[in-house]
């Protein structure tokens, strides 16, 4: 018997042997060659299918815990103001003359209520540092939404139109 580089199967001139993984062997003749082989091929297609959602799975629960440690670590505690009181708010972060953004420094907790007041206004950018304690080192173009510690505002149209 010749063996291949795959051990689940065994060629010679006039029978194939197919083992599975708990070591079941069956004889397969010329005619049942190409349909064990394709029965195989789906077998470990569904098995890899399988282990890709499981590892989407695993990485989605991941994502989930970094986001509560962090959330944890930095305490950010979202607040509530009314309309006026984030205009109030964000005069207060006013960006210079020449700078492209409108607002910056914004701490992240005012950011859902920026977000519900001025829907489609701005385009929001996180900033952030890095978080040795908690092993969170920040690439050096962005920074995800859950690791930010401030955020920026830039407007969609000019900021005249806005103010």
């Amino acid at each position: 018997m010749t063996n291949l580089t795959n051990q689940d199967w065994e060629f010679n001139e006039n029978n194939v042997e197919v083992r599975d993984r708990s070591g079941n062997t069956m004889h397969c003749g010329d005619a049942n060659l190409m349909h064990t082989i394709q029965s195989s091929i789906n077998y470990y297609r569904d098995e890899i299918s399988h282990y890709k959602t499981q590892v989407y799975k695993l990485r989605l629960e991941c994502n989930r815990l970094n986001n509560a440690i962090v959330k944890q670590h930095l305490k950010i505690k979202p607040i509530t103001l009314s309309y006026d009181g984030c205009v109030k708010l964000l005069d207060s972060y006013k960006s210079p003359l020449n700078d492209n953004s409108a607002c910056k420094g914004i701490p992240m907790a005012y950011i859902d209520t920026v977000q519900s007041h001025f829907k489609g206004i701005w385009r929001y950018k996180y900033r952030g540092t890095s978080i040795p304690s908690i092993g969170f080192k920040r690439p050096q173009a962005s920074i995800q939404k859950a690791f930010a510690t401030s955020f920026a505002i830039y407007p969609t149209r000019t900021y005249k139109e806005v103010a």
